[in-house]
């Protein structure tokens, strides 16, 4: 599996299918990736999911910085 390789992305494998009963040729093998996420977390995995997040720096979460300095901006008002 590539790197960034999405949920339900398909890849295919020219001639690693089922072969022809008439002529034996193999066809096409089609393996669609499924990814599954676990429903639950242990501390220590939370902590270590935390501790990657933060180590791409604060361009992994942009929606947080533009949040948070438009909320400041507002709490101004108020002041």
């Amino acid at each position: 599996m590539k790197k960034g390789t999405n949920d339900k992305e398909q890849f295919i494998f020219a001639n690693e299918g089922v072969a022809d009963v008439h002529n034996g040729r193999k066809g096409r093998f089609i393996a669609q990736i499924k990814i599954v996420y676990p429903k639950s977390l242990t501390d220590e995995q939370k902590e270590l999911l935390e501790k990657l997040q933060n180590s791409f720096g604060i361009d992994s979460k942009p929606h947080k910085s533009v949040f948070e300095s438009c909320f400041e901006k507002v709490k101004e008002w108020f002041n």
